[in-house]
């Protein structure tokens, strides 16, 4: 069960990714697959062709993808199942995109074979005055998402890291809202006014994208404040939560891009913008005259990086060097789990070990001391480790309040040790006659 929700939770991605893919077939600013095609174009026989054959196989490779999970299904042990769910991601990220660039390499060829890149080399000055500097949102809007997100943190402090770090994200909207953005007019061709309202069409809604990040924040951390002691409903709630912010920002992007198509459909009759040259395979944006790193992306909301500056290199390089490197993190999380938590009592401290961590317990600061054959129920992380054989960190539960863990949930029994400093210990070893030992030796 746990594997089918593990699965659930990311196989939508594939017909999401194929879907965007199978969008770019249809002309938005007078571009299909990443190609500038005149008006005629849009009519042309071999063309038309050639952007249903693309759909076809984009068809047929988010069914590939839809079914290559059902044998990680049966896979046992969460660092096996983290590997083939990250090398899955990497293969959604990748694999929809080749039959992307062998379409747009083929339009690309008939386009040149028609005589349709005689506009390429043409320049037209057109009056952008018009489309002004544009208002930005006040910073003051995301101002009541911040506060709310901290909210939490005066009347519990269990989940005090988490609760901050969504603050932070606030933030971090508000500045990729501010800065991500590159206040560049939506030029097509010669009409102004056309101009004017894809523009502003696009400021309005990368705002309205980056405004819904911020609350999303918000209903996070108050689903983890107020249902921090039902976890079930927790995650349900924020599972929800995730499904509707996901479809908000998704209905945003499409909404934009209907405008465009909509806006657009009459444009490329005759002076048209061609800058096809600058975009390899239709996706990465190589421009050297251009000093600007951040770019919009040509359709849509998105934006993306300038692949001839060093630092746009060395962002991209960082982005493959992440997604190469994920379908490592089981083994990862496997050798972090082999390491045993190991407990050692001397004439004054009790030594709570695994690998290099260790924690100290002065024998004069423990007040209680407890045997415990299971754990606590509705226990949750707040900050830490939580694998299938190690749970180590800061935890919570309704019965204790906050403590710290370490120790294997396979192997009972476990200590319970509370201090006379008000901290509570929650402590283990995968010997079960050594945990005893120590709980005698603590008591005498």
């Amino acid at each position: 069960m746990l594997n089918i929700i593990l699965w659930l939770s990311i196989i939508w991605l594939a017909p999401l990714m194929c879907f965007v893919l199978a969008n770019e077939a249809k002309f938005k600013k007078n571009i299909a697959v990443g190609v500038t095609l005149p008006y005629e174009g849009r009519q042309d026989s071999q063309v038309l062709a050639r952007l249903s054959r693309f759909k076809k196989e984009l068809g047929v490779m988010c069914l590939f993808l839809l079914l290559l999970p059902l044998p990680g299904i049966l896979v046992k042990g969460l660092a096996g199942n983290m590997t083939l769910w990250f090398l899955w991601l990497d293969l959604c990220v990748f694999l929809p995109f080749i039959p992307y660039v062998r379409c747009n390499r083929e339009l690309k060829r008939i386009k040149r074979d028609r005589g349709w890149n005689v506009n390429a080399g043409q320049t037209l000055s057109v009056d952008t005055a018009a489309v002004g500097a544009g208002r930005w949102l006040s910073p003051w809007l995301f101002l009541p998402p911040l506060l709310l997100c901290l909210l939490p943190l005066v009347f519990e402090r269990s989940f005090w890291f988490v609760y901050l770090m969504d603050a932070l994200c606030v933030v971090l909207f508000w500045l990729c809202y501010r800065y991500l953005y590159r206040n560049r007019a939506e030029l097509v061709d010669e009409n102004t006014e056309l101009t004017l309202a894809l523009t502003q069409v696009r400021r309005h809604n990368w705002a309205m994208v980056w405004l819904i990040s911020a609350w999303f924040m918000v209903i996070l951390n108050l689903c983890m404040w107020l249902f921090r002691e039902k976890q079930g409903l927790m995650l349900l709630l924020v599972l929800a939560f995730s499904f509707l912010f996901c479809a908000a920002a998704i209905g945003i992007e499409f909404k934009t891009r209907r405008i465009q198509e909509k806006l657009t459909s009459e444009s490329g009759q005759r002076w048209y913008r061609d800058e096809d040259d600058l975009w390899i395979g239709g996706v990465l944006y190589y421009n050297p005259k251009d000093s600007r790193l951040v770019v919009n992306d040509r359709v849509g909301l998105n934006s993306g990086f300038n692949l001839a500056k060093t630092s746009g290199k060395v962002i991209y390089g960082l982005i493959l060097l992440l997604l190469l490197a994920m379908p490592f993190t089981g083994g990862l999380v496997d050798g972090i789990g082999t390491k045993p938590p190991m407990l050692e009592v001397s004439e004054t401290e009790l030594i709570s070990s695994r690998g290099s961590k260790e924690d100290v317990i002065p024998l004069e600061n423990i007040s209680n001391v407890e045997l415990r054959e299971e754990l606590p129920e509705n226990l949750s992380r707040t900050f830490g480790t939580s694998l299938e054989t190690l749970l180590e960190g800061n935890f919570f539960c309704s019965e204790l309040g906050t403590l710290k863990l370490r120790l294997d949930p396979t192997c009972p029994p476990f200590i319970l040790v509370k201090t006379t400093d008000g901290q509570t210990w929650l402590l283990g070893t995968r010997d079960e006659a050594c945990t005893r030992e120590v709980v005698e030796k603590l008591k005498g």
